[in-house]
């Protein structure tokens, strides 16, 4: 899980997002460190900043990292730690400047989002949810007055020890200035993300700003199914849905986890199969409008006329057939959510077969996602030995967080259809095993 904190200097990022992963139990990774290292690494070396070879030269060879040492972190240059020197208002007018240089910024990017790949973070900084992780599961945008963020900084000095020559008029020149230099550079200006949630700090203390944020996560995990979702989907649609909704929370105890997951854009929704309901659950589950493919034979009654007005669409063959990658790839490129089983046929028991080659052609044709998604519960409610359901038992939806493209575009298309079926398959497995270890946190 990604979470991303963003907002000027002096709006309560850093104590927030360290509040945030304390209560989630999760890693809390501050940019600002990062950039202010580099800043104190450039003014270490005495380089211009405008000395784009030597400071490229020196890029190279910036090793920083993070220790955790009792309730604090120490951020670390080589074997220096310069946790206390980063805090200065010269590194942080530094800063600024290094910031707005776009080699600096892609040199430092791929090192956060390399650290996000094997850790649940908060990450906080300015354009963080804009550029560095636009697809991040929870995004918070924070704010106050500059004067109240100058008043904020000079506390923060005076009990750091660091206020025997600041006053207040400087400090609120210093803030004044760096949001415009911020919010005008060229490169990732400081800026609020579409999908990020507003919150004003001005009158707020540390423990109701992590409040409001635990509460965008929650209603971030806790979105409504389309069927209550008005003007989202057609009135029919939205009926049948809410329908299959009544049957499953009635008879099975119908749970969804994970929906902090769900992808803005065009993406595949991989699950297990195993049931005849597996489609409706996860129709249901998503709370966005889905489609399916499914037998062209189905299409040649009454029936067929009802399930073409619920997204299902005809076809001949499996995923890899021309005609269905055709319709698969116009539909994930308008930004549709459309349902895979990657195993191709519901197997006789409850396991995860082989992955077909299919998804992994996809997701290269159309260079989107797919979001990996466990089904629990289905096969002992309705499997294929079946002619009908159980009238009581327990389902499950998990999903799992996107696999994206941009981590197999390296790659030739070969290779990466391989490695996308690869990661896909233990994704699935990866979440089987979270929901049977008791759910607890966020989905893998």
């Amino acid at each position: 899980m990604i979470i991303t904190i963003d907002g000027p200097a002096g709006t309560g990022k850093s104590t927030i997002a360290k509040n945030v992963a304390k209560k989630l139990q999760i890693t809390y990774f501050d940019t600002g460190a990062l950039y202010r290292s580099i800043a104190w690494y450039v003014d270490k070396n005495n380089v211009p900043i405008d000395d784009l070879p030597s400071m490229e030269k020196l890029l190279k060879t910036f090793d920083f990292h993070i220790k955790r040492e009792k309730n604090r972190c120490a951020y670390f240059v080589g074997k220096t730690d310069v946790t206390d020197f980063i805090r200065s208002a010269k590194i942080s007018a530094l800063a600024s400047q290094i910031g707005a240089k776009g080699f600096v910024r892609e040199a430092l990017n791929p090192l956060q989002r390399d650290f996000a790949k094997t850790h649940d973070c908060v990450f906080e900084g300015r354009d963080l949810g804009t550029v560095v992780f636009p697809r991040a599961d929870l995004k918070i945008f924070l704010s106050a007055t500059p004067e109240i963020r100058a008043k904020r900084r000079l506390e923060q000095q005076t009990a750091e020890g660091q206020a025997k020559n600041a006053n207040f008029e400087e400090i609120l020149e210093q803030i004044i200035k760096r949001d415009k230099d911020d919010m005008e550079r060229a490169v990732a200006p400081l800026k609020q993300a579409k999908d990020a949630f507003f919150i004003d700090t001005s009158n707020l203390n540390a423990r109701q700003v992590t409040s409001k944020v635990l509460q965008c996560l929650k209603k971030k995990r806790t979105r409504k199914s389309i069927c209550f979702q008005k003007n989202k989907a057609s009135f029919f649609y939205r009926c049948v849905i809410f329908f299959y909704w009544c049957v499953f929370h009635l008879f099975y105890n119908f749970r969804v986890y994970g929906l902090e997951h769900s992808y803005s854009g065009g993406a595949l929704i991989a699950s297990n199969h195993v049931s005849f309901f597996d489609p409706p659950v996860l129709a249901v589950a998503y709370p966005d409008e889905v489609h399916i493919m499914a037998r062209e034979t189905l299409f040649r009654s009454f029936f067929g006329k009802c399930i073409s007005k619920l997204n299902t669409h005809p076809v001949k063959g499996g995923a890899t057939n021309l005609g269905v990658m055709k319709i698969m790839c116009s539909l994930l490129k308008e930004g549709k959510k459309v349902i895979l089983f990657p195993e191709g046929t519901r197997p006789y028991k409850d396991e995860l077969g082989e992955i077909k080659p299919g998804v992994g052609m996809l997701i290269a044709r159309t260079e989107t996602a797919v979001i990996p998604t466990y089904i629990h519960g289905n096969y002992k409610v309705w499997n294929r030995k079946h002619r009908f359901p159980k009238l009581s038992g327990s389902i499950a939806c998990v999903f799992g967080s996107p696999i994206l493209w941009e981590s197999f575009k390296h790659m030739n298309k070969k290779e990466a259809q391989i490695a996308i079926s690869k990661k896909l398959r233990e994704a699935i497995l990866a979440l089987r095993k979270w929901y049977e270890e008791g759910a607890k946190g966020s989905p893998p």
